[in-house]
């Protein structure tokens, strides 16, 4: 199990939720994280740049340009679908 951080740099830190060891960071966006989260099999961030991460591991695996600023987002744990939350008050499903 994992537990993911973003910080105001742009980075993604990653912990061992089981014994607290940091597995290390990248830097995953240009401008400050704004969300993360996991299900278990896939990680994502959101960040003030307007992109959202999709990782497999902490090793960017797909990366999606949005047009607004997101405000919060959610991965389905089906890894199929991503919903994102804009500043312009609109919801996107991204499949």
């Amino acid at each position: 199990p994992m537990i993911l951080g973003g910080t105001s740099d742009g980075k993604v830190w990653f912990w061992n939720s089981t014994d607290g060891k940091s597995l290390g960071s990248i830097l995953a966006h240009e401008k400050g994280v704004t969300s993360v989260g996991h299900n278990g099999e896939r990680a994502i961030s959101t960040g003030l740049d307007n992109k959202v991460r999709l990782w497999a591991t902490p090793l960017a695996s797909k990366s999606l340009p949005i047009p607004e600023k997101i405000v919060s987002s959610y991965l389905f744990a089906d890894n199929k679908r991503l919903v994102t939350a804009h500043s312009d008050k609109v919801i996107r499903i991204l499949n």
